[in-house]
């Protein structure tokens, strides 16, 4: 068996630490959320559409800053609930996953028609990251590299 030269190694090194690199931006922490009445509820998941189980999520009234923040865990399907939020406030809500994500939104809770999700700027927030199509796809092409560098040419 012949011996795999120092340049394939480092080719090889620097693959790994690509495909390690891409994993770490696979999925985001996303939060879907609506008022019911005076409640908030939402579901918050991953962007793989894994649910998100245990995560913490906290609660604030913009409109009263006196008051305390309120907060809660994710279920076991990924839901949560607040009642007795006032009808026509503004409320921020922040969901922090255990591997550091952090989602952030406000919603303003109005009476008759359904919960709007606005960031600071007023606009719908997005989640940065790669689709999984295309990390997938990735992975599959970086896996067939060192086979490719390792083939045995016909004599």
């Amino acid at each position: 068996m012949r011996q795999i030269k120092p340049r394939i190694k480092l080719i090889c090194a620097g693959l790994l630490v690509s495909v390690v690199s891409l994993a770490v931006h696979a999925h985001g922490l996303l939060v879907s959320v609506k008022g019911e009445g005076s409640s908030i509820v939402g579901t918050v998941y991953y962007s793989d559409g894994a649910l998100a189980v245990g995560e913490f999520v906290q609660l604030i009234d913009i409109d009263a800053p006196a008051e305390q923040a309120r907060t809660s865990n994710a279920d076991s399907d990924g839901r949560f609930r607040f009642d007795d939020a006032t009808v026509g406030h503004r409320y921020r809500i922040i969901v922090e996953g255990e591997e550091g994500h952090v989602t952030e939104m406000e919603l303003l809770l109005a009476e008759g028609e359904k919960a709007r999700l606005n960031d600071a700027d007023g606009a719908a927030e997005e989640e940065g990251g790669f689709p999984a199509w295309l990390v997938i796809g990735g992975l599959l092409l970086l896996s067939a590299i060192p086979a490719w560098l390792l083939r045995k040419k016909k004599p």
